[in-house]
């Protein structure tokens, strides 16, 4: 021990073999080490091009402990996205995608953080609009603007069409149609959008199922031009219905009926026998003769 217990009971004068310490913050957080009472300093986390480094200081105090607080004010966030540079703790801002004739500038708004780095997540688009389109809008940010189906059914309540006006005061490219029908024309209809329409052909082959006529109804709730498909009618002659009442028409297929129809009518061939001359036959042995 560098002290001795002496006969006046005192202690002797201490004993310093080394020298006295000069006190100093030491290395914290990227600062230091540094002598009390001076400024330690490190660079901001961005920097921005062209201009002088940006530094963040802290206080080593005069007992060799760190400010708790660093002073990030030479601190900027860097030009991202359109926004800044922009100083610590203010609010950067740019243009909406789509402004709104005759109204004031809209802003999209971004946070610059205490440290010099954008806060994630800040970007406010509350500011923005969806402008006018194709008769959609001007609709705020994450609302569904509507516009009348092109055709409507009387009696039912207004079809709409619907379009999405996004989070970034974009349109979403897409236009629901799905209340829009096509409506009655011609004996077609109403029906959805993308169904087939049908209506019975003309005539009717009597026992048969029903012949029909059918028409596409579009995308939009319009007819599709020229989509009128007459392939399941056929032309009946009255012939034909005729022959096609008789039970063993249901046994035939339409081909042979058809075919049977445009036979010739059969010749009536007179012939003089004895005892009866004016007798008729049909044919060499009393058969039809076709031509």
């Amino acid at each position: 021990d560098a002290k001795d217990y002496s006969e006046d009971s005192s202690w002797s004068p201490p004993f310093s073999p080394l020298p006295p310490c000069t006190p100093e913050c030491q290395l914290d957080n990227g600062f230091g080490p540094v002598a009390i009472n001076t400024v330690a300093t490190k660079e901001c986390p961005a920097q921005i091009p062209g201009q002088p480094t940006q530094l963040i200081k802290r206080q080593c105090g005069p007992t060799g402990l760190w400010s708790p607080v660093a002073d990030y004010s030479q601190c900027e966030c860097q030009l991202d996205d359109g926004f800044g540079p922009a100083g610590v703790n203010t609010v950067a801002t740019k243009d909406c995608p789509a402004q709104i004739p005759g109204k004031p500038t809209q802003l999209i708004k971004r946070q610059c953080g205490p440290t010099g780095l954008w806060i994630s997540g800040t970007k406010d688009y509350s500011q923005c609009e969806c402008q006018l389109d194709n008769g959609f809008g001007p609709s705020g940010i994450n609302t569904v603007a509507t516009k009348e189906c092109p055709a409507q059914i009387p009696g039912r309540p207004t079809q709409l069409i619907k379009r999405q006006c996004g989070p970034t005061g974009l349109w979403s490219p897409v236009e629901d149609y799905s209340e829009c029908e096509c409506q009655l024309d011609d004996g077609f209809g109403p029906v959805g959008i993308n169904t087939v329409a049908t209506k019975n052909c003309p005539a009717q082959i009597p026992g048969r199922p029903p012949q029909l006529i059918t028409r596409q109804c579009g995308p939009t709730g319009l007819w599709t031009t020229n989509t009128k498909d007459y392939s399941q009618c056929r032309e009946l002659t009255l012939a034909y219905l005729l022959c096609c009442a008789h039970p063993i028409c249901a046994q035939l297929t339409t081909a042979s009926v058809l075919s049977l129809l445009t036979l010739k009518p059969p010749k009536i061939v007179r012939r003089r026998s004895p005892g009866n001359r004016h007798k008729s036959s049909l044919g060499s042995a009393g058969q039809q003769v076709f031509g």
